[in-house]
């Protein structure tokens, strides 16, 4: 209890500024910011999961009274595929019942994943995949977790600062637009905090993070596969 005072406080206290200038540092030089927070003793910025649970929870908060366009036109028509074969089936059948079940599951899951312990999990997972990949730098574990909790959170604040605006505009274009340009910008703010932080090249810290993002395709596809085949056992 008295840890999440303390979080409230240096959130919400605006103590020393350090909400603003966390923001503003991470922004104009990421990989220096970080590096400072790690090397010094008086932190004059957020602490990173102090800054995780605070983004996340606006991203979700925002999140849960605007819609985009594009997700809601998504949601839609998967929702009337779905009702489309549910009404070809006979309601008394076992596969009507599977197809409820399965379609109920994937909802559950997709609110999981749209959620505050969705964000969570999914930058634990970033963290473990980056430790993997940039463990011979010699960081150390503790420096390589804070550098990728406050990477990840300052990418999502960067991420909703875009995409928000846009989503008030209610046109799918204008969402796709948005988005593109949100993992663009997300994409290469990486790269470059990791040139800073490590303190290699461009190229290296390219590279590398090429070898993130395969990481993370391929275990974002094992994982789906996976789950498909265990709907397939457990609604048989």
């Amino acid at each position: 209890m008295g840890e999440l005072k303390e979080i409230a406080s240096e959130i919400f206290g605006l103590e020393n500024n350090k909400v603003l200038k966390t923001i503003i540092d991470l922004t104009l030089k990421p990989g220096k910011t970080i590096r400072t927070y790690c090397n010094e003793k008086n932190k004059t910025y957020l602490r990173p999961f102090s800054y995780l649970f605070a983004v996340i929870g606006l991203s979700v908060l925002i999140g849960s009274f605007v819609e985009s366009a594009y997700q809601k036109s998504y949601n839609q028509k998967q929702e009337t595929e779905y009702n489309q074969r549910l009404n070809k089936i006979d309601k008394n059948s076992k596969k009507y019942q599977h197809r409820v079940e399965n379609h109920n599951f994937q909802q559950n899951f997709n609110r999981f994943l749209q959620s505050q312990y969705g964000h969570y999990a999914f930058a634990a997972l970033i963290t473990i995949i980056h430790l993997l990949i940039f463990k011979n730098l010699n960081e150390g574990l503790k420096n390589n977790v804070w550098f990728t909790i406050f990477c990840f959170s300052h990418t999502s604040l960067l991420g909703f600062l875009i995409t928000t605006p846009f989503m008030l505009f209610q046109k799918i274009n204008i969402d796709v637009t948005a988005m593109v340009f949100m993992y663009i910008t997300i994409v290469f703010y990486r790269i470059w905090a990791c040139k800073q932080f490590y303190e290699i090249s461009w190229r290296r810290s390219l590279i590398k993070n090429t070898f993130i993002y395969l990481l993370l395709f391929l275990f974002l596809i094992t994982f789906t596969i996976v789950a498909y085949i265990s709907l397939f056992f457990m609604f048989r």
